[in-house]
């Protein structure tokens, strides 16, 4: 993304990479103020009360974006299909959406 962005040489020296987001976390919640961590749109959200503040997602350019899809089987039974209800009602939209889902 950095490279993307131009400032790789710039930045390089600076970066610390770690193997998950609760590291990241732990990093830029305990640091001086001058960190950023990049994460999964929902996982930061979630993390709100550890200190960290989502400020936005990335440009679409240089976004990374997961797809989830659901489908049914031919012997789906009522609960599998009241599960899709619900998740395509708008209600789950708005807590998706709440949740930095979109």
């Amino acid at each position: 993304m950095f490279k993307r962005l131009g400032i790789a040489a710039e930045t390089e020296a600076k970066i610390t990479r770690y193997a998950d987001f609760a590291a990241v976390r732990d990093h830029v919640a305990n640091g001086h103020g001058s960190e950023i961590g990049f994460g999964a749109t929902t996982v930061i959200i979630e993390t709100a009360r550890q200190g960290l503040r989502y400020i936005g997602p990335l440009p679409a350019e240089l976004q990374n974006y997961t797809t989830y899809t659901a489908a049914l089987t031919a012997n789906a039974g009522y609960a599998a299909r009241a599960l899709l209800r619900y998740l395509a009602a708008p209600a789950a939209t708005t807590i998706f959406t709440a949740a930095g889902i979109q």
